[in-house]
């Protein structure tokens, strides 16, 4: 049953998968207010979203120390991340990975991680 604690984050990972292997033709070609990089800032959201879901997921183990939570979901985020730019290179011929991808997937998980105390405190807190 604790599975069901990690719903959000398990979600939003399947979406991050599902985005990361879709050929490019699927995805809109909307060229949206014509920002340069616009899908760097797509992985930082996501990864952002992704790190503040699975943070208030284990927050919920009041047993771990704090240190061991941010750990915890350093590795896993940043992990899930280096994992998902590995299947665009090893399962797709259409996508490749870059490193700047993974850097925004990374700095995503980290400003999820310090900005969740804030948001912890906030009414925001209930949607995570």
């Amino acid at each position: 049953m604790k599975i069901l604690f990690y719903w959000k984050p398990i979600i939003i990972a399947l979406l991050i998968l599902y985005a990361s292997i879709t050929p490019t033709d699927n995805i809109s070609n909307v060229n949206l207010f014509n920002i340069k990089h616009l899908d760097k800032l797509i992985h930082f959201l996501m990864y952002f979203i992704f790190s503040l879901t699975l943070y208030a997921s284990i927050e919920k183990h009041k047993f771990l120390k704090k240190i061991v939570k941010i750990i915890t979901i350093l590795v896993i985020t940043i992990f899930y991340g280096l994992l998902m730019e590995s299947f665009q290179y090893i399962f797709t011929t259409y996508r490749s990975p870059e490193f700047f991808d993974a850097l925004a997937n990374t700095l995503g998980s980290v400003v999820g991680i310090l900005l969740f105390p804030a948001l912890q405190k906030s009414r925001l807190y209930k949607y995570l």
